[in-house]
């Protein structure tokens, strides 16, 4: 579970007040998860609903369309329409309903930073519950990173950003984790992908190391083994080549630094070990869809219409 990688993309404070009713779409390479700090609230796909309490949690590890709901309510408001209010880059606030019960979740996404990550969430379900009778062996660590996030909202400042995602990839990483450890076919598929020592290592040495001119050759070396041998054996686990792979993880790499800081194209592309912008944009034009001018200018875009929204909004 070390490579499940993510990275926040956006948390949501939401104070809810019976009536209310709200419709999530789809949302692709992404792991959304609900919090339910105060009160309840249900939890609705096509395969049925779950409802859920005061400190259990959530998660939709394919980012699967879902409604949440007071119980009672069926007028759905869809997430577009939500009278939402940025507070920072990427917390928001949402004050939503009638006046009635409260309930307050902490909602977010996690965006997927891996290749290797996609394999990991094809073997999970459509969503995965923590609930107050789950007797989890890690559950200790689950509830203290509850009662972590809970303050972190309580108190947003400088920095809340960064130590919300990092307790929110915390808190998901360690639930799916823990899901996994008691599925037993999900064990098997996890350890299938993951049954080999050297193509563990070989990844790593990528993750670690992405600026490296990494050839087949030198790979196989590091690992103690022949360079066929290395390919065959990485394929069959992984699904790709290991250049593939390693193409993949760095454009992956490229377009989080693109979206979350002011880096030059060119700083990024030889961060990551190419020699020219025109290499590098290649190669990301070729795994992202999308230039990474035009990845940047629509981060920097989404930036301004925060800042002139949150300026806009009555004090």
């Amino acid at each position: 579970m070390k490579m499940l990688t993510m990275d926040g993309l956006y948390f949501t404070q939401c104070t809810l007040s019976k009536p209310w009713a709200i419709s999530l779409p789809q949302m692709d390479n992404c792991v959304m998860f609900h919090l339910i700090v105060a009160g309840s609230a249900n939890f609705s796909t096509d395969e049925g609903t779950i409802k859920l309490n005061s400190q259990e949690l959530i998660i939709y590890p394919k980012g699967s369309p879902h409604k949440i709901s007071d119980g009672l309510s069926q007028s759905y408001t869809k997430l577009s329409d939500l009278p939402i209010k940025p507070v920072t880059p990427r917390f928001e606030t949402l004050s939503f309903g009638g006046h009635g019960d409260v309930t307050k979740l902490f909602c977010g996404a996690l965006v997927f930073q891996a290749p290797i990550t996609r394999k990991l969430i094809e073997i999970l379900p459509d969503y995965i519950s923590i609930t107050r009778k789950s007797t989890t062996r890690n559950m200790a660590s689950i509830r203290s990173l509850f009662s972590l996030i809970n303050e972190e909202v309580k108190n947003i400042s400088i920095g809340s950003d960064a130590t919300l995602s990092k307790l929110a990839d915390l808190l998901v990483i360690t639930s799916i984790r823990e899901h996994l450890s008691n599925e037993a076919i999900y064990k098997k598929g996890l350890m299938l992908m993951l049954s080999d020592s050297r193509i563990f290592r070989s990844i790593e040495l990528m993750h670690n190391n992405p600026e490296i001119n990494w050839s087949l050759e030198r790979l196989s070396k590091e690992v103690g083994m022949s360079r066929t041998s290395f390919i065959e054996k990485f394929r069959e686990l992984i699904g790709t080549t290991p250049i593939d792979y390693l193409i993949e993880w760095r454009m992956s790499l490229a377009f989080s630094k693109l979206q979350m800081n002011s880096q030059s194209i060119l700083s990024v592309a030889l961060e990551l070990g190419y020699k020219s912008e025109a290499s590098f944009s290649r190669a990301f034009k070729k795994v992202i869809g999308k230039n990474p001018g035009d990845v940047r200018r629509n981060a920097l875009n989404k930036q301004i219409d925060k800042t002139f929204t949150s300026a806009a909004l009555p004090q």
